[in-house]
């Protein structure tokens, strides 16, 4: 898990690093960062009261399990990453969410400031906000798979 926190982390530093020399691409407005109704840096504590208590808690109480496919990755108190994996009720505030079609990411937010693929063999594409939060959609054949909020690296 921690390899994937760590994974999330680096596609975030690459597209900071990377802003200054991108033109064309959206940025996110920092309230449209979200998923479903969490953003990062929230308080674990808002998150529990409207998830309620999670299934289960890991790594000594960094990640928060809710099933089988959302995670809140908590530290010191603070939402610092978010990941959904299924079509399960989670949502972005623009409504898309995963099993939608890969067309809707550009069609919604813009050109990314950063796409790629990653090590598992999936297309992603990454935006990120005016605070420096990142926001990453992963597709496999022409789906959204998974959606990642992490905090941006300052």
């Amino acid at each position: 898990m921690m390899k994937k926190i760590i994974g999330v982390m680096f596609l975030c530093l690459s597209i900071l690093i990377a802003l200054p020399y991108q033109t064309g691409q959206a940025r996110i407005a920092d309230a449209q960062v979200a998923l479903g109704g969490i953003t990062y840096r929230s308080d674990i504590n808002r998150v529990i009261r409207i998830y309620g208590r999670p299934s289960k808690i890991m790594s000594s109480g960094s990640i928060y399990c809710w099933g089988t496919s959302f995670e809140v990755f908590n530290d010191s108190g603070k939402v610092m990453g978010i990941t959904t994996t299924a079509n399960n009720g989670i949502e972005t505030p623009a409504g898309i969410h995963v099993g939608m079609a890969e067309s809707v990411i550009t069609q919604t937010y813009g050109r990314a400031e950063d796409t790629g693929t990653d090590s598992s063999g999936r297309k992603y594409y990454g935006y990120s906000s005016s605070n420096n939060g990142c926001f990453i959609f992963r597709t496999k054949n022409g789906k959204i798979v998974e959606i990642d909020i992490v905090a941006g690296l300052y």
